[in-house]
């Protein structure tokens, strides 16, 4: 079974190996501006809807040739 993505964690946003972002508590931030965030299976960017979530990735329906794809990744806590 693959992992989930957990409302309550936090995450960095990948795209290509490269971090665009993170996720807190289901809040979108890049840098330290929030931009966006995650309610239940939906992703939104600047308050409106903008793609989907399933289990750790992400589907920004942002293209005409299909979604870009970035991955979430959970951050280690020490």
């Amino acid at each position: 079974m693959s992992e989930q993505y957990d409302p309550e964690g936090s995450y960095d946003l990948m795209y290509e190996s490269r971090k665009v972002g993170e996720v807190r508590h289901g809040l979108y931030y890049e840098g330290e501006w929030e931009v966006g965030s995650i309610e239940g299976d939906v992703f939104h960017y600047n308050r409106k809807p903008a793609g989907a979530v399933e289990g750790l990735t992400v589907s920004r329906y942002d293209q005409p040739n299909g979604p870009t794809v970035f991955q979430l990744v959970p951050k280690k806590h020490a």
